[in-house]
C-alpha cells in the first residue's frame, strides 16, 4: 500500500516499500537474510563525480560502463533505459543533481543527513520538510555527559574536552 492516511499515525503496512535488495521468498527469516550495507560501489562513483565537480582532478566517469549499469538499473523496464534516465534527470551532473540522485540511490541507507550537511542543505526547508530549527549547531550531535565526565584535565584541573557549541553542559 503506497498511500499513507495520516503521517503522525501511520501503521507499519502503509507507505512505499524498499525493494532494493532481494526479498526473502522462503519466509525463513523475519526480515531479510541480507546484511546491512555499509558501503557500495555506487557510492564510490557518486563521490568521485562530486569531487570532480568541486574542483578535484580526474576524468568524469558518468559515461563509463559502470554508470551505464547504474542508470539502466533505474529504468530497467523501459525500452531505452539510458534515454529514460537522461530524460527524467537531465541535470544530474550538477551539485544539486548529485545530491538529488544520492537521495534516490541511497534511500534507506542512512546517508541523507550527512549528505545534506555536506551540501549545506541540512537546515534548509527546500530539502528537509518540517524544519523547525535552523541553528547550525544541530549539524553536530551533543557529546554524552558520561564522556565529558571522563575528560582529561589540564594542569589547572579544567576538562580538556568540552561540549559541542549549542548544547548545555553540566561540567
Amino acid at each position: 500500500m503506497k498511500d499513507v492516511s495520516d503521517l503522525a499515525a501511520a501503521s507499519d503496512l502503509e507507505g512505499a516499500r524498499s525493494i532494493k535488495y532481494e526479498i526473502d521468498k522462503s519466509g525463513k527469516y523475519k526480515y531479510s537474510e541480507n546484511d546491512f550495507v555499509l558501503f557500495r560501489y555506487a557510492d564510490v562513483l557518486w563521490m568521485k563525480e562530486e569531487a570532480i565537480l568541486r574542483g578535484g582532478s580526474g576524468t568524469s566517469g558518468y559515461n563509463s560502463d559502470d554508470f551505464k549499469t547504474l542508470r539502466k538499473r533505474a529504468f530497467a523496464y523501459d525500452s531505452d533505459p539510458a534515454a529514460a534516465y537522461a530524460a527524467a534527470y537531465p541535470n544530474v551532473l550538477t551539485l544539486n543533481g548529485i545530491l538529488d540522485e544520492r537521495g534516490r540511490e541511497f534511500a534507506w541507507e542512512n546517508m541523507r543527513r550527512r549528505d545534506l550537511i555536506r551540501f549545506d542543505k541540512f537546515n534548509k526547508s527546500d530539502y528537509v520538510q518540517f524544519v523547525t530549527a535552523t541553528d547550525n549547531y544541530r549539524k553536530w550531535f551533543p557529546i554524552p555527559y558520561k564522556i565529558l565526565e571522563k575528560s582529561v584535565r589540564d594542569e589547572n584541573g579544567k576538562a580538556v574536552w568540552t561540549q559541542n557549541p549549542g548544547y548545555a553542559t553540566s561540567l
